[in-house]
């Protein structure tokens, strides 16, 4: 099966939010900005397909920054009570972006739309 243009496009969306959220843009300085810009660019030039998948990554980017400020209130309020978790719920958000990232990516192969059922919609 051929794989469109659209499809090309999507599937890159997915994969440069991966590695932003993974760190390895954000180490090297210049491109740490590509999970914003690449994804904006391809919104606006973009066909349907293209677009629908954009604003799906940035409502799952947008309900994980959620989720991590969420996270990082809970914690300091559990801190102040003096009870220590083991580990931070600030990791949930990378967690939730990381599944909900790797969905969209096999939706975007597999050329289906993603609408996911658990993000904030704004877009």
């Amino acid at each position: 099966m051929a794989r469109s243009r659209d499809n090309t496009l999507a599937i890159i969306v997915w994969i440069i939010g991966l590695l932003g959220m993974s760190g390895f843009l954000n180490f090297l300085y210049p491109f740490g900005y590509l999970p914003l810009i690449v994804p904006i660019i391809f919104l606006l030039l973009g066909k349907q397909f293209t677009r629908n998948h954009c604003q799906s990554y940035f409502n799952v980017l947008i309900t994980a920054v959620v989720i991590y400020i969420l996270g990082l209130i809970i914690d300091k309020l559990l801190h102040l009570i003096h009870l220590n978790l083991n580990f931070s719920l600030v990791y949930l958000s990378l967690v939730y972006f990381v599944v909900m990232s790797i969905i969209g990516l096999i939706k975007a192969i597999n050329g289906k739309r993603y609408n996911p059922e658990l993000a904030i919609r704004i877009f």
